[in-house]
This record gives C-alpha cells, structure tokens and sequence, in this order.
C-alpha cells in the first residue's frame, strides 16, 4: 500500500440518521459525501442495517462486523490509498452488564467525579446499578417512558495512519444523547446533570483508549469527531477543550453555518419535498472536529441539508456534515 506524501487530509464527520425506510435518502447521504470527497470519513447513527444499505466507492469501511440491526456502529470509512496501521472499536461502557458508561459507584462513591447528590438520586429513582440504562414510565411525568443515563452504550471506533512521516490517529465516536422535557422540573435538572456526566465518562473511557494507542505511537497527531450532543461551552465541550482544539475555532476559514443540526428533517416524512429555499434555523452546534495541538485546520465547513437524487431533492439526515481541511 502507498504511503501518501502529502500532508492534508480532508475530514467529514456525518451522523447519518439510522432510520433506512426510505433508500433515496440512503441516496442522498452518499451524494452529499461523493460531493465533498473526504479522505477520512467518520458516521454517527450508522446501525448494522444502515451499513448494508450504504455503499462508497473508492473507501475502506471500518465498521464492527459484529454490531447488526438497529445497534449503532460509528463506523469510519478510508479513502483508499492511506495507509492504515491498527483499527479498533470499543464500547464505551462500565460496569458489570457493560450496558452504559457509568456506573452506582460513579453516581453514588464519595470523592467519583460523576456523584449526585442523594436529592438528585431520588429524583431519578436511582438505587442499584440496573437503574442507570433501564427504561422507567414516569408516573407522575406525563406517562412518558425515559431513559435516566443512557439510551444505549455507545462506541468509538479509530484508525491509526501514516500519512507522509506522520502518524494520525482518527477517532470517531458519538456520545449520549442530552434528556428533553424541561417541564419535569427537579428530575430534568438531574437527568441533565447525570447525562453531562455520562458524556464525561464516555469521554474518559475514549481517551483512555487513545492514551494506549499513544504510548506505542507518542509522537502522534490525534484527530477526534463525532456527534458530542452538546454546545459549545457545556460541560462535555469545555472537558474536551482541556486537551484538544476545537477546529471551528481555528480554523482559517469558515463557510457554512454555525449550527449543525437540521431542523428541516422530518423523520416521520423523510421523502417530503424540500424547499430548497428554507435554511436550519437551529443554532445548535452538536457535531465536532477536535484535533491536538500541531495539527492546523485551514478551512471549515458544514454540509448542505439535503443532495439531489436523480431530478428530486431530498433531506439527508437530521444533522449537517462537518467538513474541515487539516495540515498536519
């Protein structure tokens, strides 16, 4: 295999909405990604039955050929021609069922970085370990089911490259969805809490990853994107922020728009017409690329919220793909 010389690579990361009832959307996403050509291509919501739908030309799919149906895999894609030295997937979960990230102890042992107050454990009606990832029918709340921790254990999955005289580690991962339903009050207040520190945890559980990647590799540049389902300045963000770049913030230009989450989709109508004169009005920017120091995003964009297939235009997924050019 041929190591490239060059030292830019093109990233995309893209949650792809796992729903796969409508094959022209499949469609669409593939447009959207043929149109931006990304040497490095990481999805989100990618499930087992969405990667036998999808398809790409001209890339290596590193995906977990153990994950099928609905389960979410966060599969990367490698054009070929790069040169991979190691991939790897993980869960990242804890615990005895290895279900979610975080665990009794995290949420309940004095000093954990992760612990709720004992108000806070009542008001989620957390008292073992299966409480964290069982889903509840809040009496009281509506009768809506909710999750308290975690919908799912989510994963990582990464490739480490050589790209010229350098070693690149990619990493793709999506962390825990954020809770909903502000009108529940103190629980909302809580579940909020207990899921920032699930992304935490997940995060922690990521790096701890890439740190046993690094000791064989220590001169390494590190490339993170991923769905982190949350703002700029939340608690997930800032963690980040400690040892990585967010590359919107320095890159040296910018086009697109500031959020990435597609308010136009209809997942209940994903083959509606689309006008295309309507742009997201969401100004939430859930979707990142961080990168480590020594690496230099020279252009950042985001994606379009719909591609043409054949002589219709349809919406691609509930979120907007991030595209940034990197030196290393």
């Amino acid at each position: 295999m041929t190591v490239l010389k060059s030292n830019a690579l093109r990233v995309m990361s893209f949650n792809v909405q796992l729903d796969v009832s409508v094959p022209q959307r499949i469609d669409a996403v593939r447009a959207e990604i043929e149109q931006y050509e990304p040497d490095l291509l990481g999805l989100q919501e990618d499930s087992g039955d969405w990667n036998n739908a999808f398809s790409l030309n001209g890339y290596v799919p590193y995906v977990d050929p153990a994950l099928k149906g609905r389960t979410e895999c966060d599969g990367i894609y490698v054009k070929k021609g790069l040169q991979v030295l190691e991939y790897g997937f993980k869960k990242l979960a804890d615990g005895k069922e290895q279900k979610v990230a975080l665990t009794y102890e995290d949420v309940t042992a004095e000093g954990s970085r992760y612990r709720l107050s004992a108000e806070e454990l009542a008001a989620l009606e957390i008292t073992s370990e299966k409480d964290l990832y069982e889903r509840k029918s809040c009496t009281g709340y509506k009768g809506k089911v909710l999750n308290v921790a975690c919908t799912c254990g989510h994963r990582m999955t990464y490739v480490l490259l050589k790209v010229g005289v350098y070693h690149v580690l990619y990493v793709n991962l999506h962390l825990q969805h954020r809770s909903q339903n502000a009108d529940y009050g103190a629980r909302y207040d809580a579940m909020m809490k207990i899921r920032n520190f699930a992304r935490m945890k997940e995060f922690d559980m990521a790096e701890r990853e890439i740190d046993r990647i690094l000791k064989n590799y220590p001169c390494t540049k590190v490339i993170i994107t991923g769905d982190f389902n949350d703002l700029v300045g939340s608690p997930i963000y800032q963690y980040a922020c400690e040892r990585y770049n967010d590359s919107r913030m320095i890159a040296g230009q910018i086009e697109g728009t500031d959020n990435t989450w597609n308010d136009l989709f209809s997942n209940s109508d994903q083959a509606k017409a689309v006008d295309p004169s309507l742009t997201p009005k969401s100004m939430s920017r859930l979707d990142f690329c961080f990168v480590s120091d020594g690496i230099f995003p020279e252009f950042y964009q985001t994606g379009s919220p719909y591609a043409k297939v054949g002589d219709r235009l349809y919406y691609t997924s509930d979120h907007l793909a991030v595209i940034v050019d990197l030196r290393l």
